[in-house]
């Protein structure tokens, strides 16, 4: 049996027409997944920025005021895109008893290439937590601290001045975390404390406070602030 002339021809540009449709979906698909992928990851991002702002701006008026802590959450959320009236969703939860501000954004994202492949569109939604309070167990702390500018990088001396008995100014004393002694002291400094201190917002925290170490501990902070000065790298920008 003889073929035709240009059946053979008109064949060959049916298969690559077939391959073609094939190839296209397949295009499509990936397309879908750098374009429309991409441009909800960016929506993501954005909107959690817009919860963490929110968050924090609330949590700042706890425990003082919960109702201005929910009015600065939603004040922020919407001077960063928060549109409930086109559909955008809010929700913002001010727990007193934790002394915190949840805050919920979502958004409907919709699709470009993905239409092609029957997508629509997608919610995008981001979560934030803020809470205002004191930790809840601190350990390896200093009982007190040297402000950085206060340290000659120099190579110079560092002075540090102590008076823990003028009694108009308060009590500056260091914090007596482990136990009582200027040896105990030093070794605080040098290495920070072995104990915990709890927050008395923690059902398990009887006592919060610590006392302070009396007595003459001059040379004992001496010994432990030129320790960590002798043993700390500080990073150079």
């Amino acid at each position: 049996m003889r073929n035709l002339p240009g059946a053979t021809q008109r064949g060959e540009r049916g298969q690559a027409l077939v391959l073609f449709v094939l190839a296209a979906g397949v295009l499509f698909g990936f397309t879908a997944m750098a374009v429309d992928v991409g441009m909800i990851l960016h929506q993501r991002r954005q909107l959690q920025n817009t919860a963490d702002a929110a968050a924090l701006a609330g949590a700042i008026e706890l425990p003082e005021s919960p109702g201005a802590a929910h009015a600065n959450a939603q004040q922020w959320a919407e001077a960063n895109g928060i549109n409930t009236g086109a559909g955008d969703q809010l929700d913002i939860t001010v727990d007193i008893t934790d002394n915190s501000v949840m805050v919920r954004v979502e958004r409907e994202q919709g699709f470009i290439f993905g239409r092609v492949l029957g997508l629509a569109s997608t919610q995008v939604h981001a979560d934030s937590t803020a809470r205002v309070g004191s930790p809840l167990n601190l350990s390896g702390i200093l009982p007190f601290g040297v402000l950085e500018s206060a340290i000659n990088y120099d190579g110079s001396p560092t002075t540090i001045k102590y008076d823990a008995n003028n009694p108009t100014a308060g009590n500056f004393g260091p914090l007596r975390v482990d136990g009582n002694g200027s040896s105990v002291l030093e070794n605080s400094i040098k290495y920070g404390t072995e104990n915990g201190v709890c927050a008395l917002s923690q059902p398990d925290c009887e006592d919060p406070t610590v006392p302070t170490q009396t007595g003459n501990t001059i040379a004992a902070i001496r010994e432990g602030f030129e320790y960590r000065f002798d043993n700390t790298i500080s990073p150079r920008c």
